[in-house]
């Protein structure tokens, strides 16, 4: 959502969400994954993420009902950013329904390791989408804030292997709290081409991380 931090932006919002909510439910899926608030909001102030933890909780509990978890997904230049962020609003919200969808690459670039928040959080995971994220691509050139509020395109973004996450180690955490859930694969901005990237990233899927992209893995 782009401005669901604002008091007085709840109704809109939950009621948005919902709609999501009743459209996935209709098409058989079972993740929300809520990213609240881009840009983000300077400063970031308490009364924003109790709008939030408010709008989240009365999400969540809905979309349970239709079968569907609501997860907070952490974010670069969003409100839930930093690792402080992601402490704050979990200490805040319900997470009997409210749920955490982590991308590794957007807590590397916010400066903290996903890996202890896996540890941390292994029990809420309700979604995992990855990526690398490439130091070499993070110059300040790279970081220039669009009109309106953030950074486009995200080339730091790149291929499985390119950059410096430990895939390995976030993998590993995920077993160690039986994670059962999807682990997608995406890149915002390829470097080459779209069918170059999916060539990088499915050999790393399978020589690295030792998955059967044939069959279902656990």
């Amino acid at each position: 959502d782009d401005n669901g931090y604002e008091p007085g932006s709840e109704a809109e919002t939950i009621e948005r969400n919902l709609g999501i909510a009743r459209f996935l439910q209709k098409l058989g899926a079972d993740i929300l994954v809520y990213g609240p608030g881009r840009p983000r909001p300077d400063p970031a102030l308490p009364e924003h993420f109790e709008v939030v933890a408010h709008t989240v909780n009365e999400i969540a509990r809905a979309s349970h009902d239709m079968g569907v978890a609501t997860a907070i997904h952490p974010h670069w230049q969003a409100l839930i950013q930093d690792r402080d962020d992601v402490t704050r609003i979990f200490d805040m919200v319900d997470t009997k329904y409210a749920k955490l969808a982590v991308n590794p690459s957007h807590m590397v670039k916010a400066g903290y390791d996903p890996v202890e928040v896996c540890d941390t959080y292994g029990e809420i995971i309700a979604y995992m989408h990855i990526k690398d994220f490439s130091q070499e691509m993070n110059t300040p050139e790279n970081n220039i804030v669009n009109e309106q509020g953030w950074t486009e395109p995200l080339v730091w973004f790149t291929e499985l292997g390119r950059g410096v996450i430990d895939h390995k180690a976030v993998i590993e955490s995920l077993r160690r709290s039986n994670y059962e859930g999807w682990l997608t694969v995406e890149i915002d901005l390829s470097q080459t081409t779209p069918t170059k990237s999916l060539e990088i990233n499915s050999r790393y899927l399978i020589d690295e991380l030792g998955f059967d992209l044939k069959s279902e893995n656990h």
